[in-house]
């Protein structure tokens, strides 16, 4: 049995393993422009921008982004 919360930290260790395993990947194969974008997705997590936008929809669009990039 599992549960909506227990579902979401697996998505969320997903997504974390998908940006650590692409950015090393690219460091690897020095794709910096594509380094520079996935920096750049990352960089819009900050503890300030929460303040105008749901941390939902911050995630959606980094995904969206993402998913984009790969």
């Amino acid at each position: 049995m599992s549960s909506f919360r227990f579902e979401k930290l697996v998505e969320g260790i997903q997504d974390f393993e998908k940006i650590r395993i692409l950015g090393q990947r690219w460091t690897e194969s020095r794709d910096t422009a594509k380094l520079r974008q996935l920096n750049k997705i990352l960089a819009e997590f900050e503890i300030s921008s929460l303040e105008k936008t749901k941390a939902a929809d911050m995630v959606l669009k980094a995904k969206a982004a993402l998913n984009r990039l790969y």
